[in-house]
């Protein structure tokens, strides 16, 4: 089964081929896309300068925690029409965490995003060139080198940003909570960050059986003291894993 980008592509390629002759009908439709970038773009700058310098940072926060966790931000340039795609791909196993993306990046963009549902996930495609160039100017986002954004300052964002990546990428179990990586700077700078709120993890590296596979850092907040200083302090929004880690604290068993 085509994955949804390759259906998109076959299709892109089927509408050239059937019309590559009609010279007429093909410029208007790059000049009709093209227009449609414009307006997306000074609609995206036209949203963003109305918001102020603290919402600004903590709605981009928000996006950049989500996104190094279970997302991708990229500039991809064909390589025989040398066209350059701006891209923004978010994968969420709550709805919850879709809601709240979106709210965020039409808050800050100005533009609504799409989704659908593959199995228990969903899938959030964006092509937005001032978004990509915006958030990639203060982070970024691949699975072995993504960093915490620059701007963060505030107590607020530092919050937003935990917050959103535990979403994600965070396990509750009975005696820790637990996010995996294969980035260990990434996961020193979360601890770092943790003991700014009084929370204190511990990193464990785990190799992996097979050798040619990346060595895996286990980052942990062990104990119940932990566990509900982390509650209190950053919480989650995703549905399950804070409707979980508030049982097992009030059960008395974490």
């Amino acid at each position: 089964m085509l994955s949804y980008m390759e259906r998109g592509r076959l299709g892109a390629k089927n509408f050239w081929k059937k019309y590559k002759s009609d010279d007429i009908f093909r410029n208007k439709i790059l000049e009709k896309w093209r227009k449609i970038r414009i307006r997306n773009y000074e609609k995206s700058l036209e949203s963003f300068k109305k918001l102020n310098e603290e919402e600004s940072e903590i709605l981009k926060s928000r996006l950049c925690g989500f996104l190094a966790a279970d997302g991708s931000v990229f500039i991809r340039k064909e390589l025989r029409t040398e066209k350059v795609h701006y891209e923004i791909r978010f994968y969420p196993d709550d709805y919850a965490l879709v809601e709240l993306f979106n709210k965020s990046f039409e808050r800050l963009y100005g533009k609504k995003v799409f989704y659908k549902q593959d199995g228990k996930y969903f899938r959030i495609s964006i092509s937005n060139k001032f978004a990509v160039r915006d958030l990639l100017s203060i982070s970024k986002f691949s699975s072995k080198n993504w960093t915490l954004p620059k701007i963060l300052k505030s107590k607020e964002s530092k919050i937003e940003w935990l917050k959103a990546y535990f979403d994600c990428d965070g396990y509750v179990c009975k005696k820790y909570i637990q996010v995996q990586s294969v980035n260990k700077n990434g996961l020193n700078q979360i601890s770092k960050l943790l003991k700014e709120f009084g929370i204190v993890s511990k990193i464990y590296v785990y190799e992996r059986k097979q050798k040619s596979w990346n060595i895996n850092y286990l980052l942990n907040i062990n104990g119940k003291v932990m566990m509900t200083k982390f509650l209190k302090e950053i919480g989650f929004n995703h549905t399950l894993k804070k409707n979980k880690l508030q049982e097992l604290i009030k059960a008395g068993v974490a």
